[in-house]
């Protein structure tokens, strides 16, 4: 699919605030002075309609507000499945406005409802950190550039994704009991050796079960434990990127972003992982009311998602 096709920057062009003001006041110009006024207005349309959205600026620029829209979307949902968020206020604007405006956006961060859990502490240090970064970038020296911060909300995306990963993975580790397995396996064995033939068929296919549950075992606690590392390694590494800017603030930061996002893996999805592991998908297809199970089915081919809030309440 062409960049065209997925930004229509001439509806774009003709949506933007100085256009639409501009219409409404040619046509009122039109209707109440002199009707050559539609005539210049309907030029003026036609060539800014047909110059604007070929130019780059304004490409990036539409780009840049539809990833960022993305962005809070997708960071909303973790939110919400994590911790909660409260219900958004409605939008007090007049439809006069509403039609020449965008309605300004309540904070994700000033909504949410649990913020006891260490990983939300850890989310809202991250965001901190990234809105003091935002003050220092432009301070004289500080090498800091939009292009740096943007990586540095999609660091705090990613520590989203990884602590959301966690929650069925955790959910399906202390759903496995190794100890009382092995115990079962033990038991199987000796009647194994014991059992008539029509009932052996039976005992093998439950003990080649009770293997696979044990060996799915240990590559779940690996995961969780890599993604928990994953995680913190997060929060320290913005820390980390501060305490750069503030002791030596001529460092190249986009340099160091590259090495760190590189060595540490901080934009990988875990989700990915998850949906392309088929032992994991296994195990996850067999744990009900988790959250994050429902995204993760879906991901992996298993079908349509619920709404967070909607299996928090479930749970």
């Amino acid at each position: 699919m062409s960049l065209d096709e997925r930004r229509p920057y001439r509806w774009e062009a003709f949506k933007t605030s100085i256009n639409l003001v501009g219409l409404a006041a040619g046509t009122f110009l039109g209707l109440v002075h002199d009707p050559m006024w539609f005539v210049a207005v309907g030029g003026l349309q036609l060539a800014s309609l047909w110059i604007v959205p070929d130019l780059k600026g304004f490409q990036q620029f539409i780009d840049e507000k539809h990833a960022r829209l993305q962005r809070q979307k997708e960071r909303a949902y973790y939110l919400d499945s994590l911790w909660g968020l409260a219900d958004e206020p409605k939008a007090r604007l007049p439809l006069w406005k509403r039609l020449f405006l965008e309605a300004p956006t309540v904070d994700l961060d000033t909504r949410i409802l649990e913020r006891k859990s260490r990983e939300c502490r850890d989310y809202l240090e991250m965001r901190e950190i990234v809105g003091k970064l935002h003050e220092l970038k432009d301070v004289r020296g500080v090498r800091l550039s939009e292009h740096d911060l943007r990586r540095l909300e999609l660091v705090i995306s990613g520590y989203l994704r990884l602590v959301f990963a966690c929650e069925p993975l955790q959910a399906a580790v202390d759903g496995v009991d190794a100890r009382a397995l092995t115990r079962e396996m033990e038991d199987l064995q000796s009647e194994v050796k014991s059992a008539d033939p029509a009932v052996r068929a039976a005992l093998l296919e439950r003990q080649r079960l009770l293997a696979q549950q044990l060996d799915r075992h240990p590559k779940l606690q690996a995961t969780l434990h890599l993604f928990r590392t994953r995680a913190s390694g997060s929060v320290q590494q913005l820390r980390q990127i501060h305490g750069q800017v503030l002791t030596d603030p001529g460092l190249d930061m986009t340099t160091m972003l590259n090495d760190l996002m590189e060595k540490q893996e901080l934009l990988t999805d875990p989700l990915g992982q998850l949906a392309a592991d088929q032992m994991v998908r296994d195990v996850l297809q067999g744990t009900s009311a988790v959250p994050g199970v429902d995204r993760l089915r879906e991901m992996a081919g298993g079908g349509t998602s619920t709404s967070p809030a909607r299996a928090r309440q479930r749970s």
